[in-house]
């Protein structure tokens, strides 16, 4: 509820005047009365204010009508009796606009129609009513003829004004109470969603934590099964077949033993700091000589950096590409392993032992290495060039298996990471150019 202001005040006592102006003995007690409590509901329930003024209408036009017709309007609508005395003259045109506009207000006020009602709509309907009301008592009304003076206002009581004002503040009172408490309600509705929401959060992100342990743990028992089934057909194949003496390997660990021998006197005689040098220039001679595809002389040099330091991972995996490439996968298989042991998150050691396995003949223990590469979470990301080349190898190993759509996928993969590249199976991974 709230207080109308001087305006609207001052239009309200207008109404009351025009009331009086009448004169009490020609107004029936259902317009005087009607419009006066339509008056007092104006700033407190405007909906039911508007309600009352058509009520007051609905009395005119019926008292009319019968007055007119000879009979009652009946059940007829209030818009038909209204154009029925239009039409026949006993209701002039100024007085239909009035009936209408107080009807259709009255129609809002009391049906609803989600419009929000003010007390300006209200003040307005009964500004038009009392013009109809008017006109009614003194061209239809018996006696209306005679015509009262107008008297000045009457001046407000203080008692009245001061009742109005406290029911006002009542009123305005019981709506900041209602809002309170409909807000406590809504807050109350909020806190409860969140809550609800956040424990379906906790649910879920517990179910993926759990499906995503079952996982990993799925994958781990896949690996193992896979070299364990690795390592039998490997045992199988021995057991089958001895493998056949070679002298190469003979050479290889001779020229291995001479180089160790002498890098070995050198290290007892320097310091550490001449040693570390020297670790140091081995190293990168033998990564240089293996970028050129010098491989037997790669080998050596890294071989004296082994002797000087055996714990580093990135001769291992050089040494690993080196005999790769000269052919002694057995060899080059072992150094991959070595330089996993030492960084278990070197990408390039595991490619290099999965194409290893494959090239040697076991298929499954390359399968199994390329599933961990694609499921791994390296510190680097493959580029798209030796991701493409992981897609490629393992589609290869699936094909030997008789896996076509697995294989098929694979390739498919392969173009996806990099649209540019074309299928060479023969291709070989080259040494990491990472800093190490």
């Amino acid at each position: 509820m709230t207080i109308p202001g001087p305006e609207l005040q001052q239009r309200i006592r207008r109404i009351e005047h025009g009331l009086s102006q009448v004169g009490t003995l020609l107004v029936p007690v259902e317009i005087s009365d009607g419009v006066k409590k339509a008056i007092t509901l104006s700033n407190i329930d405007p909906d039911m204010a508007l309600g009352r003024a058509r009520k007051v209408l609905d009395f005119i036009i019926a008292d009319l009508y019968k007055r007119e017709f000879g009979r009652p309007p009946g059940t007829q609508p209030l818009e038909n009796s209204v154009q029925q005395l239009a039409k026949a003259g006993k209701l002039p045109r100024t007085m239909v606009a009035y009936a209408n506009s107080v009807r259709e207000l009255g129609n809002v006020g009391i049906h609803g129609s989600g419009e929000a009602i003010t007390e300006e709509d209200v003040v307005s309907s009964l500004e038009n009513l009392m013009r109809l009301v008017a006109w009614y008592c003194e061209q239809v009304r018996p006696g209306g003829e005679d015509k009262i003076e107008p008297e000045p206002p009457p001046i407000e009581d203080d008692n009245i004004a001061e009742k109005e004002r406290a029911e006002k503040e009542r009123a305005e009172k019981e709506r900041a109470e209602k809002e309170r408490a409909e807000k406590e309600r809504a807050d109350k509705e909020r806190i409860e969603k969140e809550r609800a929401e956040k424990e379906r959060a906790e649910k879920e992100r517990a179910e993926k934590e759990r499906a995503e342990k079952e996982l990993a743990e799925k994958e781990r028992a896949e690996k193992e099964r896979a070299e364990k089934e690795r390592l039998e057909k490997e045992k199988e194949k021995q057991q089958k077949k001895p493998p056949r003496p070679s002298r190469k390997p003979i050479v290889v660990v001779l020229l291995a033993a001479c180089v160790l021998g002498g890098a070995l006197w050198w290290w007892l005689e320097a310091s550490p700091a001449a040693r570390h040098k020297a670790f140091l220039k081995h190293k990168y001679d033998g990564i240089a000589l293996l970028k050129n595809g010098n491989y037997a002389d790669a080998r050596m040099e890294l071989l004296s950096a082994y002797s000087f330091d055996p714990n580093d991972d990135y001769v291992y995996f050089c040494l690993g590409e080196a005999e790769y490439h000269l052919g002694n996968l057995r060899y080059a298989i072992d150094y991959y392993q070595r330089s996993l042991k030492l960084k278990p998150d070197a990408s390039y050691a595991q490619i290099g032992l999965a194409n290893a396995l494959l090239q040697s003949g076991d298929v499954d223990g390359a399968i199994a290495e390329y599933k961990v590469i694609l499921r791994a979470n390296y510190s680097f990301a493959l580029d798209p060039a030796t991701l493409a080349q992981v897609h490629t190898k393992y589609g290869a190993a699936l094909l030997k298996k008789g896996d076509i759509n697995g294989s098929s996928e694979q390739f498919g993969l392969a173009v996806k990471a990099n649209p540019g590249w074309r299928s060479q199976l023969g291709d070989r991974i080259k040494v990491s150019p990472q800093t190490h």
